[in-house]
């Protein structure tokens, strides 16, 4: 979240809360056996926490409280996450997934072309109040938009809810997967009208406009991410006035 610290999506791990994991010190070595019962999984270059989540069909919460995570929109390359083995669960079915692990992650390629119908601004009525990019030690992934207390956030094109919950920094953060490997962010919300899992309509209300997280005035912090790169939304939303193209 580099417009708080200058830290990289993946490279940078940057805890803004305090987290007390649920398996401190996990006994064990990777390859080896733990207790609780479960298995480590080496971040590499290009993951997200989201995707290690549906790899090993966990929620991302699940990961978050687990590991003490504070952002969950940052991996370190080579953090090793432990990935907890529910009761009851097929422990040969777990040992596949480890052998399926992907060994690299494929950077996406080509134009950077929005999903079928294009990204929707997604708070109509608001006005943008710091863009993308550095500007002096600042350095933003995204853009801020001002709006009333309350007003209704949307999602900016089809996609599925993979967080929505708390964060010390983003305040109620939101985030969906959507294709083409494009991921939108939505931080400060007053509340999330959606859960992790869920499908969403393009325009279709997710939260709430808030002040929560780091910020003192209404707003909602909105990012689009390819894989694991920002991208200016104003290259990619609809033309406006108030967002300029670089």
């Amino acid at each position: 979240m580099r417009f708080l610290p200058a830290c990289l999506f993946v490279l940078g791990a940057c805890a803004h809360q305090q987290v007390q994991p649920l398996v401190p010190e996990v006994g064990g070595m990777e390859g080896g056996e733990t207790s609780p019962p479960g298995t480590w999984h080496p971040v590499i270059a290009g993951e997200t926490l989201w995707r290690v989540a549906h790899h090993y069909g966990v929620t991302v919460n699940l990961l978050i409280k687990t590991n003490a995570i504070g952002d969950p929109t940052e991996l370190r390359v080579g953090h090793r996450l432990f990935i907890p083995l529910s009761p009851g669960s097929d422990f040969d079915e777990r040992q596949a997934k480890v052998a399926a692990r992907p060994s690299v992650i494929a950077l996406p390629m080509g134009p950077d072309l929005a999903p079928d119908g294009g990204f929707a601004f997604p708070l109509p009525g608001g006005k943008v109040i710091k863009g993308f990019g550095r500007r002096g030690d600042e350095v933003s992934d995204g853009i801020n938009i001002a709006h009333d207390l309350g007003a209704e956030v949307l999602a900016t094109a089809p996609g599925k809810v993979v967080f929505s919950a708390e964060d010390a920094g983003w305040g109620h953060l939101i985030i969906l997967a959507h294709a083409g490997q494009w991921v939108s962010i939505y931080g400060h919300n007053s509340a999330s009208l959606v859960t992790e899992g869920q499908q969403v309509a393009r325009g279709q209300p997710i939260a709430k406009v808030g002040a929560s997280g780091r910020v003192d005035k209404p707003q909602l912090h909105f990012e689009l991410r390819r894989g694991v790169l920002p991208r200016d939304p104003a290259q990619l939303l609809p033309p406006r006035k108030d967002l300029q193209r670089r």
